[in-house]
């Protein structure tokens, strides 16, 4: 009787640590990238440092300080309610949601636009060492060239879309920054 109530005990261990494994050893692998809220950074033109603007701002906000695009087009988005317009400014993209007219995304690839989060600047040509403070489980668990960032709503809910920042894997040097279209 004594060995069963043993044996018992310690099957009973076991599945109590094998839970607390599994869920903790879940956990991690849920945590591989940093998150930020979609509006809680900001998108900034160099020639008008004082005119930034968080996704979800109002298109005619967007053109009153930027100005007209080079050009326009419609930007074949999958899986998204509405359509989606690709402003180009160089050779970077502002993207405007048009139902709602929005700002929705963006496409940085040069130094006329750079993005601030949490009071720290992130440019085209920075290294990306200046990421590892800012988002620590995106940067560790970044890929060969990309740092992923996963975007919430205010309330915490993931959204599809991620920041991305694409880097050269030789340098180390931010090629890219982008939500939405590479």
């Amino acid at each position: 009787m004594q060995q069963l109530k043993l044996k018992i005990m310690k099957s009973a261990i076991f599945f109590i640590l094998a839970i607390f494994f599994l869920h903790y050893g879940c956990q991690a692998q849920v945590d591989l990238a940093s998150k930020i809220v979609y509006n809680s950074f900001e998108i900034v033109k160099n020639q008008s440092p004082n005119s930034s603007f968080s996704i979800g701002v109002s298109k005619s906000i967007v053109l009153g300080n930027y100005g007209n695009p080079l050009s326009t087009e419609i930007m074949p988005w999958d899986d998204y309610p509405s359509e989606i317009s690709g402003w180009k400014y160089g050779n970077n993209y502002i993207y405007i949601d048009n139902e709602r007219e929005v700002l929705f995304g963006f496409k940085i690839v040069d130094s006329n636009f750079y993005i601030i989060y949490n009071d720290q600047s992130i440019k085209v040509g920075d290294n990306i060492s200046i990421l590892s403070n800012i988002f620590p489980a995106s940067y560790q668990n970044k890929y060969d060239d990309l740092i992923s960032i996963e975007l919430t709503t205010t309330n915490g809910e993931a959204l599809d879309e991620m920041l991305e920042v694409y880097y050269d894997p030789s340098s180390n040097i931010i090629t890219g920054l982008s939500i939405g279209y590479r």
